[in-house]
């Protein structure tokens, strides 16, 4: 009998300076995906560090992102992604057939307040729910039989249906999604204790 493999896809992330935009895209789909999508992230013209606004605004939602380093755009980096997202940086992107491209238009949060950096944020936290959702098929929801049917299914158009995605997200990041309540969270909160899990802080 013969066993197929099913190959997580990569997705590339590319900005200018890989410091903010891109991580924090990187930073998302890392915690909503897990080792169901292998995430890679890359600058045209990288900083030396990670802008320290963005690693706070992704701390508000329990997103640490202060191990995350820039990195140059190579050519086989691009090479190796099934999807590559660009944000300000399509013209020094290398093209492939057969390859998924994107160029986001989003505001470069280099030099800005964290008020601007969190509307950046969630910009990109929006649409890297809406790319999961894509990239991933679907599966069955281990929420179903726990909390209502609104917050499960908010939950799943999020791309959440496993309780361990849970341990990579704060209880306030989930309350920030339409149809999640406070209630919902509490019995998720149950439900990771009960699996000797948690939410991150």
């Amino acid at each position: 009998m013969t066993s197929t493999t099913t190959t997580a896809p990569t997705v590339l992330f590319v900005c200018v300076h890989n410091a903010g935009r891109s991580q924090i895209a990187a930073g998302f789909l890392d915690a909503l995906a897990g080792d169901r999508v292998e995430v890679l992230s890359a600058g045209s013209e990288p900083k030396d560090r990670i802008n320290t606004v963005a690693v706070e605004a992704m701390a508000e939602h329990g997103i640490d992102i202060t191990a995350a380093v820039p990195r140059i755009l190579t050519t086989d980096a691009v090479r190796a992604s099934d999807a590559v997202i660009t944000m300000g940086c399509g013209d020094a992107c290398p093209i492939f057939p057969g390859k998924r491209y994107e160029d986001w238009e989003l505001e470069d949060p280099a030099g800005q307040g964290i008020e601007a950096v969190r509307r950046i944020r969630d910009d990109i936290e929006e649409r890297i729910a809406a790319l999961f959702v894509e990239l991933v098929p679907a599966e069955a929801s281990e929420f179903s039989a726990t909390i209502g049917s609104v917050a499960h299914e908010a939950l799943g158009a999020h791309g959440f249906t496993r309780f361990e995605q849970l341990t990579r997200v704060s209880p306030a990041a989930l309350l920030r999604i339409h149809g999640v309540g406070p209630k919902a969270v509490d019995i998720l909160t149950e439900e990771l204790t009960a699996r000797s899990l948690a939410f991150a802080s």
